[in-house]
């Protein structure tokens, strides 16, 4: 009789919702205009506390959440599919979490908020970004708003006050008349809080959703918040489990002695910073269609990546727009002056082995320099003055000693990194050189050039070994398998080809495209080959010689500058869209596009770690995955 009588109390406690159809989740995206209920899961959580079954809140599927303060929250989630880890077993509760993860929580988390303001086109989330959706749900459901120029920066870490407020304003707090009071009774920085964010923080600790550790009295409203304070934060919010404890008591906010009231009607403000006034619109019925699709089960460390530099080189008072006169002798001895652009950008980057070592290629009006740089501090670390035109294409050695340089003007020049020496320069095409590759072993080096030529050469010695000619345009991109047996070249014939590296055999050539094959690369294992054209990126498969899938399509795109990470789940590239330029992440597993970072990019580099992404254009713009 005991048994039943506690069955039953968790029943009321606890009720299951039973999906309409077996194709229904019991969470769903649809917006139903009403909170979702506990289903079995629930009901498994409530006999647990009881002591009905055997608990499993606190067993983790995490590797790095022993004895951390926030574990039981983030078990839970996980389980509520709400937060995710890493392929690798990890949450890293302790980094910073960014705005599309936040989203992406908050999306999954309160599925059914009615919209209170229009969709914003967000110029950084393109059509094809993993989470536009999501975004736009948390943005219309008044969670989350954008930047000016209609901005969301996915990948910015945000502050703990941010987070508290978007998730108060998101559930429409009602506003304590008396907000002033709680802060100064709950909180030592109060002082530091914001006056726009005075009402939702006071509701938030009025519903005990701040939670601050260690101390809970110390806000840190500037500090970015972590991913175990986020999730700390949502597992408070969520009605379903706010009464489990599964946040120590002793880390949450309170205003002991501070008698509540509040304004009627009145609601915190829904802002992470003051913004533009927007009036918003009467709620409509929704429909299935509006509800955000779901996202894919794995989440990414890719999905972290954060700008983390930004290195300058320009000279002294020039913009983008200075200009300069350059002559020169028109061979008749007469003196022929013209205006041109008086920037200095980098078109060419390359990381060595290790990811600390980045050299950078300019062109400018008079001199092209090489620029290396210390990636850990973005320091500068000395300048090689070359005798060429442009730096079109850079290529470190694997024992990261060697660079080599290709210019505008079709020579190719050899560098000793530790000495800043030149070693060798010589011409190696009659056109400029488009591209370089070394090989794994780094005893060969391959260039492509502008007189439709790919050339094999023994990098020691310095000496042609032999010459590839097939390609009826200009060759722009070469690529040699990590095991040194095959070259692949693209051109702007649209043709890609396959050569037996040892030999010079062209073993397949494949028309990728009827416009210019921009970029080429093997994943690591061999067996796909990437191919970036005007409005396509492709994978094909290298045994075969047949197309996969199709992972970009744009009709107003040119892509290039492919990379694979060391694992060849996840694609970076380059892009022009229109008038944006453009870096994309992609993730091979699904196919989804993960990152979308404007930036004005004429190359990018991808270390070999997969750690760091570089992109050169009128700066250098680092970004790193924690």
């Amino acid at each position: 009789m005991k048994f039943w009588c506690q069955l039953r109390a968790i029943f009321a406690i606890f009720p299951i919702r039973f999906p309409e159809s077996k194709d229904t989740p019991p969470q769903s995206w649809k917006r139903h205009g009403r909170h979702d209920r506990l289903g079995i899961g629930g009901v498994a959580i409530a006999a647990s506390v009881f002591g009905l079954v055997p608990t499993t809140l606190a067993q983790s599927p995490f590797s790095d959440l022993e004895n951390h303060w926030a574990r039981r929250c983030i078990v839970q989630l996980n389980q509520r599919n709400i937060f995710k880890g890493d392929r690798d077993g990890t949450f890293r509760p302790d980094d910073p979490i960014t705005r599309v993860e936040l989203a992406a929580a908050i999306a999954r988390a309160f599925p059914n908020r009615e919209a209170v303001r229009d969709s914003v086109q967000f110029i950084d989330l393109p059509s094809d970004y993993w989470a536009r959706e999501i975004v736009d749900y948390v943005y219309t459901s008044g969670f989350l708003s954008g930047y000016s120029g209609r901005l969301f920066n996915p990948t910015q870490t945000i502050p703990r006050l941010q987070v508290l407020v978007a998730i108060a304003s998101g559930l429409r707090y009602p506003a304590p008349a008396n907000a002033p009071a709680i802060l100064q009774a709950s909180l030592r920085d109060a002082a530091a809080i914001p006056d726009y964010a005075h009402s939702a923080i006071a509701a938030g600790i009025e519903r005990g959703i701040v939670i601050n550790y260690p101390d809970p009295a110390t806000l840190n409203p500037d500090r970015n918040a972590t991913r175990a304070e986020a999730a700390s934060f949502i597992c408070q919010a969520q009605s379903e489990l706010s009464g489990l404890a599964l946040v120590p008591q002793e880390y949450i906010a309170k205003a002991d002695g501070v008698a509540v009231a509040r304004s009627e009607g009145e609601a915190p403000t829904e802002s992470e910073a003051p913004r533009e006034s927007e009036a918003p619109r009467e709620s409509e019925a929704p429909t299935e269609s509006e509800a955000p699709r779901e996202i894919a089960a794995i989440e990414s460390r890719w999905r972290s990546a954060v700008l983390t530099d930004i290195l300058n080189f320009q000279p002294a008072g020039i913009t983008p727009e200075s200009q300069v006169e350059r002559c020169r002798d028109d061979g008749s001895g007469s003196r022929v002056c013209e205006e041109v652009a008086a920037r200095m950008d980098a078109f060419s980057v390359a990381i060595a082995p290790g990811g600390r070592l980045l050299a950078s290629g300019h062109g400018g009006p008079e001199r092209s320099p090489i620029k290396l740089w210390d990636l850990t501090t973005g320091k500068l670390l000395r300048t090689l003055e070359t005798q060429s035109s442009r730096v079109q294409t850079l290529a470190i050695a694997p024992d990261g000693q060697t660079l080599v340089s290709g210019s505008l003007d079709g020579t190719i020049a050899i560098w000793n990194l530790e000495t800043g020496a030149a070693i060798d320069r010589f011409r190696a095409h009659g056109e400029q050189v488009t591209d370089l590759g070394i090989s794994a072993d780094g005893e060969t080096l391959v260039s492509s050039g502008g007189d439709r030529l790919v050339k094999v050469w023994n990098l020691d010695r310095r000496e042609l070994i032999r010459t590839l000619s097939g390609h009826q345009g200009s060759v722009w991109s070469v690529a040699i398998a990590p095991d040194g047996e095959t070259l692949v070249s693209s051109s702007d014939d649209g043709r890609v080809n396959l050569w037996r590296l040892a030999t010079g055999e062209l073993v397949r050539s494949l028309v990728a495209d009827s416009g210019p094959v921009r970029s080429v690369a093997l994943s690591p294992d061999r067996r796909t080959l990437a191919i970036a054209a005007d409005q396509t990126i492709r994978l094909w498969d290298v045994e075969t010689g047949n197309p996969t899938e199709t992972i970009a399509r744009h009709p107003d795109a040119s892509f290039a500058d492919l990379a694979f990470s060391q694992d060849g789940e996840i694609l970076v590239s380059r892009s022009w869209e229109g008038e944006v330029s453009a870096v994309r992440v992609w993730d091979l597993t699904n196919g989804g596009l993960l990152h979308f970072f404007p930036t004005e990019t004429r190359a990018i580099a991808l270390s070999s770690d997969g750690g760091t992404i570089v992109s050169a254009g009128w700066d250098i713009r680092v970004w790193r995955i924690p």
